[in-house]
């Protein structure tokens, strides 16, 4: 049997509970006890959202910072694979939320604006699986043919004379209820000499296959633009029997017919000629709308959404032509991500869902293209390299680390106040993707790229890139220079360091760790000191000098306190472990600034290495398996490391 007794259950049971349910018009009232019976599109997708997570990112350092300690509502169950845009799906949501409860929202089309690739489109579709969750009721006839339109059966109740019976027999606010009953309706309850109960009402799903309460008006070329792909229009087969005018005579296939008590997604709205537009106004304000001929008005109860690039939305929202539908319209504003750990979240999660994800990408290859991207996103601020505004855009604290780190809010009002809008420029995701894919097949000796790769690609790529000038290209040009090579070249030379230090087992870094004991501790009782490695008497001055060596590097604030802190705490350790010596990464500040001492006189010692590594003396074979055993467990090929290293070597002797 093809499949398992698993895959083939799971298949059932999805399909089972999909399955439309056809009840009488009595049960439907009977069910209406419960609210989400009759809850309305924007109240079913708030529904299908989720209650949000609250986050207090006070407890949170890093994202205190990025979110000025407020707290953020988050979605995890619905969009917990979104990074970086926090604030855009709580502000979705919301909108979601508050149009469900019948105010302005719910006469709004919901708009979301960015640039290329910023992730409109992902959220659009990830809107509808989630609303194919939920299911809603639309009213059918005595022989189960359901409304053209997939009307309420509430539709049945439209009218003023019937405001207050519905809202005291039946305790369903009348704004549930439609605003105009369709003139199908209308038709069979005259056949039925007005008896109500021989309807029938069906339970079923939106579904974007089938376009049943998702539909999407694409509004074509500007020359044949036509209304009916949003309103329908007559089919001419029937009119030898039925007249123009006739309900039974129209084909309900427009945008706004199906998604009456759905979602309509209008894709290139302000590509829509005024005339395609017009709909639109009573749709939103009225709820209905007129189709293309005399057929009676058309009740709408539904979502619209639309998506659109920053340039269109600018150009469309300049004309005071459009103030009227811009009146009508929420924006919510989609940028790219600012934050270099949740770029890498989304192209991690991207290349998952490739077949790269049996590539090897070496560390560093990620954040470099993160980093690239969000460098072309932001304003260049002034008198801060744009190296540490990417750092504290990312949560870092650099307040007490670099000088001329600004806060982030201070970088977000340099930005305001120059009328850049950050997040919207730039290059998109896809641009970097694309560069890591041209990364990968450039290296031919095997399945994976590293940064240096990378960084080349990115070079040959922006040259080429379309719709963008040449003084956007000169500057991102510029930018994989000076700060990204910079940066990349310090970032191998650390990872080639750490690998040969910790392949030696660290002892260099010990012993210049429990050398600043000593120093430390003969400095606070003013004693000589007889340093071993020299052989040299050290007095009290020359042990002050020796250890603001030391301290100066790693911004100790109060060197004599600190002296005294850590000769105590060598002492009480030493008590408690027989004498032992204490491990180096027990002060992380001391033990940083004392590896970084001990890394600068290591490249002679392992370059030397790698060269003769494999035809060396037995020794040096042995450094050279356990460095190359290093870098392989931090995530390098052997391949790989030699590539990092011959770059790091002949960059370093042209700068």
């Amino acid at each position: 049997m093809i499949g398992t007794p698993q895959l083939f259950n799971k298949f059932q049971e999805t399909q089972a509970s999909r399955r439309k349910e056809e009840i009488s018009f009595a049960e439907y009232l009977e069910r209406c006890q419960d609210p989400d019976t009759y809850a309305l599109a924007h109240g079913r997708m708030a529904r299908a959202i989720g209650e949000p997570v609250l986050v207090d990112t006070r407890t949170d350092e890093r994202l205190g910072r990025i979110y000025q300690n407020r707290t953020l509502k988050t979605y995890p169950d619905s969009f917990g694979d979104f990074f970086g845009v926090e604030h855009v799906m709580e502000e979705l949501a919301s909108a979601f939320t508050r149009a469900a409860k019948g105010g302005e929202g719910a006469k709004q089309i919901i708009a979301m604006r960015g640039g290329p690739g910023s992730g409109k489109s992902s959220i659009m579709e990830r809107l509808k699986a989630l609303f194919q969750r939920e299911p809603y009721y639309v009213l059918a006839d005595a022989e189960g043919n359901l409304s053209p339109i997939g009307e309420s059966p509430l539709g049945m109740f439209a009218g003023p004379e019937y405001r207050n019976i519905v809202e005291d027999d039946l305790k369903i606010d009348p704004y549930f209820v439609p605003v105009v009953r369709t003139r199908w309706l209308q038709r069979r309850l005259e056949q039925y000499n007005g008896d109500f109960r021989k309807f029938r009402v069906v339970k079923l799903y939106p579904s974007v296959v089938d376009q049943v309460g998702i539909t999407q008006m694409i509004p074509g070329d500007e020359n044949t633009q036509d209304v009916s792909v949003l309103v329908g229009k007559t089919d001419i087969r029937k009119l030898d029997v039925l007249s123009q005018d006739d309900p039974d005579a129209y084909v309900y296939s427009g945008a706004l017919n199906g998604g009456t008590n759905g979602m309509v997604e209008l894709i290139e709205l302000f590509k829509a000629s005024e005339k395609l537009i017009n709909p639109l106004y009573t749709a939103t304000q009225d709820h209905f709308y007129a189709g293309s001929e005399q057929i009676g008005l058309l009740p709408f109860n539904g979502i619209l959404i639309a998506h659109f690039n920053d340039a269109e939305w600018h150009e469309f929202s300049c004309k005071d032509k459009n103030r009227a539908l811009l009146d009508r319209t929420t924006t919510i504003r989609v940028p790219y991500c600012l934050r270099v750990s949740d770029e890498v979240k989304i192209y991690e999660k991207r290349i998952r869902g490739s077949k790269y994800r049996n590539a090897t990408f070496t560390p560093g290859t990620h954040a470099l293209m993160a980093e690239f991207a969000i460098m072309t996103r932001i304003l260049q601020p002034k008198n801060s390299p744009i190296s540490l505004k990417v750092r504290v855009y990312d949560g870092e604290n650099l307040s007490d680390k670099e000088v001329s780190a600004k806060s982030i809010q201070d970088y977000r009002d340099e930005a305001r106040l120059q009328k850049f809008e950050e997040g919207i420029r730039g290059l998109g995701v896809r641009f970097g993707l694309k560069a890591i894919e041209r990364a990968v097949e450039a290296n031919s000796e095997e399945s994976g790229t590293d940064p240096v790769y990378l960084l080349n690609i990115l070079r040959e790529q922006i040259l080429s890139i379309d719709g963008y000038s040449d003084a956007e290209k000169d500057e991102w040009g510029k930018l994989l220079n000076d700060p990204l090579k910079v940066q990349l070249h310090t970032f191998i030379g650390n990872e080639l360091r750490e690998a040969y230090f910790n392949s030696q087992g660290g002892e260099f870094a010990q012993n210049e760790f429990e050398r600043y004991y000593w120093l430390a501790s003969n400095w606070r009782e003013k004693t000589e000191y007889r340093d071993p490695g020299t052989g040299n008497i050290l007095k009290v001055a020359d042990l002050d000098r020796e250890l603001s060596k030391i301290e100066k590097p790693s911004g100790i604030a109060n060197p004599k306190d600190y002296r005294n802190e850590v000769v105590m705490l060598f002492l009480k350790h030493m008590s408690k472990h027989g004498g032992k010596l204490p491990d180096r990464k027990l002060l992380p500040l001391l033990n940083n600034t004392i590896e970084k001492k001990v890394y600068e006189g290591l490249d002679n010692a392992f370059e030397s290495v790698m060269e003769r590594g494999e035809s060396g003396t037995d020794d040096q074979k042995k450094t050279h398996n356990a460095f190359m055993a290093q870098m392989k467990s931090k995530g390098y090929t052997a391949k790989a490391t030699l590539h990092l290293l011959r770059w790091y070597r002949q960059n370093k002797i042209s700068s």
